[in-house]
Parts: structure tokens; sequence; C-alpha cells
């Protein structure tokens, strides 16, 4: 997740003050309203070489930085619900397996920057036990690129 040291130094300051100043009932106004923010502005980067892992929503967004690529031999299974962000410019490469355990009513997005093309997209190469399900992919070069492999779509 995103290091929220700069938001933790402002709650102090703003609950030392809301406590000793004159408007002592915003004490935990401000303290809920601080911790929102921190967390729905939170997200898992990524970036460089992954071996098997799993992505959970708890961790979503997963942001990518850079190129990712999965190890061959490896798995990255992400779960349903999950919204993969990527940076501009960054990709999904995977030489391993990917598994996306999308369901009807929670849908793996992949997704990039607002500029249609923004991202590489996600490229699957020689990965014969992925298998996408519910999958929604936007803003990308290519969405889904997928070579020599026999994965399930």
């Amino acid at each position: 997740m995103r290091d929220c040291t700069l938001v933790k130094t402002w709650v102090s300051a703003l609950d030392y003050h809301a406590a000793n100043g004159p408007r002592r009932g915003m004490r935990w106004t401000a303290l809920v309203g601080t911790l929102w923010a921190c967390l729905a502005f939170a997200s898992t980067p990524k970036q460089g070489m992954l071996n098997s892992e799993t992505w959970a929503l708890a961790g979503s967004p997963y942001e990518l930085t850079g190129q990712v690529s999965v190890n061959p031999g490896e798995t990255l299974t992400i779960e349903a619900g999950v919204v993969v962000q990527a940076n501009a410019g960054a990709s999904l490469v995977i030489n391993g397996n990917i598994l996306v355990r999308g369901t009807a009513n929670q849908r793996v997005l992949f997704t990039g920057p607002n500029t249609v093309g923004s991202w590489g997209g996600v490229k699957a190469t020689g990965t014969p036990g992925s298998l996408f399900e519910y999958a929604t992919f936007e803003k990308a070069q290519v969405g889904l690129q997928v070579t020599g492999s026999a994965s399930a779509i």
C-alpha cells in the first residue's frame, strides 16, 4: 500500500489542535475523515519480476508502476473484484501462468490512465495453464494478447 506517513503526520497535528483548541468536537471527525482519505487512495504497487502470488481484493487496487512479469513456472492468481490499475507505459507480461478468477457480480478490471492506449495491456506467452474468467480490459494498446498457448478465456 502507499505510504500514509504524511497523512498520519497531518492527523497528529489536527488531533492535537482539535483536542487543545477552540474546536474540540472536531477531533474524531478529522481522524475518521483523514483515515478514510488514506485508505481510499491506497494501492498496492507492483513492478519487476513476480514469483507465484495472489492478488486479493483486500489489496486492491494493484498499481502497475512499470513492466510486471510473471516468471516461467510461476502463477499469478487474481481474485474476483480486484482492480489492476496500470500507469502510463506499464504492462503485465505472463511468462508463467495467470488465473483471473472474476465472477459475474465481481469482475476483474484491468485499466490504465485516462488516455486510451496509454498502457501495454496483458501479454500471455506460452502459458497453457492460464485462465481468464469475467475480466474487463480497458484503455490499453491491446487489452489481452495470448500467443503460443492453450489458455482458457
